[in-house]
């Protein structure tokens, strides 16, 4: 039935393949198109790139200065250095969409002698070979849409590049200026301590004339010493201005091109006209990325229908039912077998489990107990024996019960019946969850429990069998038995034949050699055989 439902819907899921990329939209700006607005606004409309920074900066040494920046700031190297490595990370990514063609051509030619006397003739050869490398259908998006996504690191690394370049254009005009600022407090203070200095050389004259006090020296020696204080402090503070301008050009800026205070800065920069766009982008780099923008916004296939949304999810919840407890079990397992192997492990206490075909366990080992938990199939267990430093009990939990061991060797096996314990040596307590009921199992002997039920049972050869290389089976229905050479096959056999599976059977066959076993089983029955891909059906 799965594969009638997989084979009628995966071509409906095919043809919806698709790109599951959102939709984008560029959310609304906060601020106005164009600031300001109203009448103080005017008619003209502008961006900043409509007029260079050489234009907007109108002092010719400043325009010098904001040009050594831009040559040599390393943070706009390592800006531009992000676009070139953006760009061929997209191409390498792009490339993912195309197959890969490889051709070559040879060509060669040769004298060589014909076989009557000296002669000889000219030959020639020519190949010519082409050829295409493995391709990965882009069925759903996922090459595309990591395409995209390098295409937009791209732009992003773009756009970084331009606000560094705007941003050390407005570090350095900022610092430039601060230096004039700072030169202009230098020379006030300066031009202060002076005269504080010769209104002190007053008061001192005055006072060895009787003109003055001494109360007048020391205040106007207080004037001059907070004067020459002034004086150093706009002088490290104009220090600290150029070292700024420094660190934002990139190298020493030289003295010609700096401003002697800040009288002489009027005019340097151009007024900024009224009705700036709040748009950062040029225009013309807008109409440019436009296209591109629009391809890359634009789904490179349809949005998925209903149906085929529909048929997605019949097929994950198809795929979760038949596959999803045997992915389960593989997450909690801690050891486990795949279908025909058959395989022995050592536990961490010392003791070892042999682990049937298709088995898995998981391991619960506390302070307080050395617990297994059987999560599928059977297993042979040969416990490490109490004593010495080893004092804790080794249980086996298997559905709603636990196997306790008393002695060495025992085994545990789930099937669609429930959970059989078969003790080899010595022997085992089993306990139903809850301790609602347990009992003692001795040496060759079985139990069977299943929905609270539990008894004693009769110990068969086939209990451990596995081990050694061999199924038996012995008098079972046939779907049972196909059931047991099922988990060691990789073709699953189907009994179709209702006549057929109301048929026992009995045998021993080496699991080495299944496909003999099969053959003994169709010939006892008189049955006929017909092989398909992944199923073999007896009628």
């Amino acid at each position: 039935m799965l594969q009638r439902v997989m084979m009628l819907t995966l071509p409906l899921l095919l043809t919806g393949c698709l790109s599951l990329d959102p939709h984008y939209q560029r959310p609304a700006a906060p601020v106005p198109a164009n600031l300001p607005q109203g009448e103080a606004g005017g008619n003209r409309a502008l961006s900043y790139p409509d007029v260079a920074w050489r234009d907007y900066v109108q002092d010719a040494r400043l325009r010098q200065v904001v040009a050594l920046g831009l040559n040599g700031s390393r943070d706009l190297r390592e800006a531009i250095a992000n676009i070139a490595s953006a760009r061929a990370l997209y191409g390498e990514q792009r490339s993912a969409l195309f197959p890969t063609i490889n051709a070559t051509a040879d060509g060669s030619r040769w004298r060589a002698l014909t076989g009557s006397g000296n002669a000889t003739a000219l030959s020639q050869s020519y190949e010519a070979a082409a050829g295409v490398s493995a391709f990965e259908l882009d069925l759903f998006g996922k090459n595309a849409s990591l395409s995209r996504a390098a295409f937009e690191t791209y732009l992003a690394n773009s756009e970084a590049a331009k606000s560094t370049r705007l941003t050390l254009i407005a570090d350095i005009v900022t610092d430039w200026v601060a230096v004039a600022a700072e030169r202009s407090n230098l020379a006030v203070a300066q031009q202060t301590m002076a005269s504080a200095k010769r209104s002190l050389d007053v008061t001192r004259n005055n006072q060895q004339h009787g003109i003055a006090s001494l109360v007048d020296v020391a205040s106007a020696e207080t004037v001059y010493q907070q004067a020459r204080s002034d004086a150093a402090s706009y002088a490290t503070s104009a220090a600290q201005a150029k070292n700024a301008l420094d660190l934002a050009v990139g190298q020493s800026v030289p003295e010609s091109l700096l401003p002697s205070g800040i009288e002489a800065l009027g005019g340097i920069m151009r007024d900024l006209p009224a009705g700036v766009s709040s748009q950062v982008m040029p225009p013309e780099q807008r109409q440019a990325l436009q296209p591109q923008v629009a391809a890359l916004k634009t789904p490179s296939r349809h949005r998925w229908p209903r149906w085929a949304v529909a048929a997605a999810v019949a097929i994950a919840v198809s795929f979760g039912v038949y596959r999803g407890p045997a992915l389960w079990i593989g997450m909690q397992a801690d050891y486990q077998t795949v279908r025909g192997e058959v395989r022995e492990v050592a536990l961490p206490d010392g003791s070892r489990v042999a682990l049937d075909s298709g088995s898995a366990i998981a391991l619960a080992y506390s302070a307080g107990e050395r617990k297994v938990r059987l999560l599928s199939g059977a297993a042979y267990f040969i416990v490490a024996p109490l004593g010495g430093a080893e004092s804790r009990p080794f249980r086996v939990e298997a559905e709603n019960g636990v196997t306790q061991a008393l002695g060495t060797e025992f085994s545990v096996a789930r099937t669609e019946r429930g959970v059989d314990v078969s003790v080899h040596q010595h022997s085992v307590r089993v306990t139903l969850e809850r301790g609602e009921r347990s009992l003692v199992v001795a040496q060759r002997q079985a139990a069977h429990y299943r929905n609270g039920q539990l008894q004693l049972t009769r110990q068969t050869a086939g209990d451990d069998a596995w081990r050694r290389g061999w199924l038996v089976i012995d008098r079972q229905p046939l779907p049972q038995a196909l059931a047991q050479l099922n988990r060691y096959r990789a073709t699953r056999i189907v009994a179709v034949n209702p006549a057929l599976r109301a048929r026992t059977v009995s045998g021993v066959f080496a699991l080495n050699k299944l496909d003999d076993g099969v053959g003994a089983i169709r010939q006892e029955l008189s049955a006929r055989q017909l092989n398909l891909p992944g199923i073999t059906l007896l009628y």
